[in-house]
This record gives structure tokens, sequence and C-alpha cells, in this order.
């Protein structure tokens, strides 16, 4: 009899609490797949689909970020459809799960994971046969960014490419001390500031005492540092650029401000 295969969907904010997890399923006999075998150029969505329907169960970890990922709701939509049985695996504490998963039962380890438990229960949930309606707006569409599992360094060949945009960061903005002389000067006056970082970038403007950090279209206070030509000829600037840049990189470049300054180093 083979072990039970068991398809992780997460978000990759949580890499650390799921190898824990892994581990755990992994020492109950389980074999989970998580792993990072995603490249650039790669149909994403059809690996992904082959790894959840050769699955037994489809272990959806809960966090407030992979309720928000558009890859966790596709693998969820796309189990579901294949009448996978839905194992829920709340790791975080305080993260409100969605409607559709709310009628199941789930593991909470947001307290932490129990060795002596965790396998166990996993197993429980795969034998109750737990199935989700599948979304199929979510089905059919093309979901951002990039998977969870798009853990590992790029190639050499994506020089270019933002190694670091792969791996978890921390959003905020700097926060700059300002002299009382340099304070009188400016405070009748806006001032627009730039921070131009070698993965994101970011605009605020200071008016009234008041730093305000400037939304992109989409509503996010920061925007890749990324530039690329479509193939018909529209320019694309940060997360579309990126997002035609992991199967197309010769388009375009991102972590421009690595190149200057290695232009300045050889200069």
């Amino acid at each position: 009899m083979h072990p039970t295969k068991l398809f992780i969907s997460y978000a990759r904010v949580d890499e650390i609490r799921v190898a824990d997890l892994v581990a755990i399923l992994r020492s109950g006999g389980f074999e989970p797949w998580w792993d990072d075998r995603l490249e650039p150029g790669d149909d994403w969505k059809e690996t992904l689909r082959d790894r959840i329907a050769a699955c037994d169960g489809f272990v959806s970890v809960l966090s407030p970020d992979s309720v928000q990922s558009e890859w966790c709701q596709w693998e969820l939509a796309e189990a579901s459809a294949l009448s996978k049985p839905i194992i829920p695996v709340l790791i975080r504490p305080g993260t409100a799960l969605p409607p559709s998963l709310a009628r199941l039962h789930y593991l909470d380890a947001s307290a932490g994971i129990q060795v002596s438990d965790a396998a166990r229960l996993v197993g429980t949930l795969g034998r109750l046969k737990q199935d989700h309606t599948p979304d199929e707006a979510q089905l059919h569409r093309v979901p951002g960014g990039v998977p969870a599992r798009f853990r590992r360094r790029l190639p050499n060949d994506y020089r270019t490419l933002a190694q670091a945009y792969f791996q978890p960061f921390v959003r905020g903005m700097s926060l700059y001390q300002w002299t009382e002389d340099a304070r009188e000067r400016q405070d009748s006056h806006a001032i627009l500031g730039i921070d131009f970082g070698t993965t994101e970038s970011s605009i605020a403007i200071y008016d009234g005492g008041v730093a305000t950090l400037i939304p992109n279209q989409f509503g996010d206070t920061s925007t890749p540092s990324a530039v690329a030509i479509a193939t018909d000829g529209t320019p694309l600037v940060g997360v579309e650029a990126v997002e035609l840049l992991l199967s197309r990189p010769e388009r375009g470049v991102l972590e421009v401000k690595r190149l200057l300054r290695e232009e300045s180093t050889e200069s």
C-alpha cells in the first residue's frame, strides 16, 4: 500500500510553519508535496494541476495570506473540481476561515503543531472525505504573482530577474529624521519622495506634517521595480511587467538599480 499523497497549498510567508508541518506528516507516514519544482517559462497551472490530480488529499494551510492568495484559491478550486478530500489546517491565530471552508472540520494548529497529534488528525480529516464546492470563476482565471512553491534561486540565465522578488520580504517605508531648520524650511511646501528600490519602489507625499504613501492603480503602496515590453509593443511596469518576464525574461529587466550599481563599479 503506497503512502497517502498530500498536496500542500500554502502562502510563501508561512514557509517555516509549513516546513514543520511537512516534517510531521512525513514522520507519520504521509507523502506531502510542497517542493519548488517550478521554473520561469513553465506552465505552472498544468504542473500544479497534475500534482493535485495525483494526490490522495488536499491540505489547505490557512492563514490570512493564504486566504487572500489567488494561487491558493485556484488550487482549492482545482482540488474541489477533481473531488479531492479537503483537509484544512489553521496555522496562524486570527485567521478568518473562508465561508466555503467554515463548515468543514479542520485542524487548529495556530497555537503550535504537536508531533503526537498532527499526523493522526490529518489522517482522520482525510478519511472524512470532506468535499468543497469548486469556484468556477477561479478555475478559469489566471492567478497573479507566483505560486508559493516557487522558492528556488533563479538560474544564471535569468540574472536580470529579481531573485529577491521571489523571497519573503518586509514591506514598509524608511523613516528619516529631520533637523529643526530643515523642517521649518519645508513646512510650507508639499514634498514628493520617491524610494527607488532594487526590488520594489514607493512614492510618498509629505504635506502639512503628514507623510502619505501614494497607491498605484492596484491600490498597493509599493510597485515592483520592473519594466518590460509586451509582444504587441505595449510598455509594462510593475506587476504586469513581472508577470510577463517570468515567461519572457528577454523582454525587459528587473533589478535595474542593481545593474546601475554594477555599471558605476566598473567605471
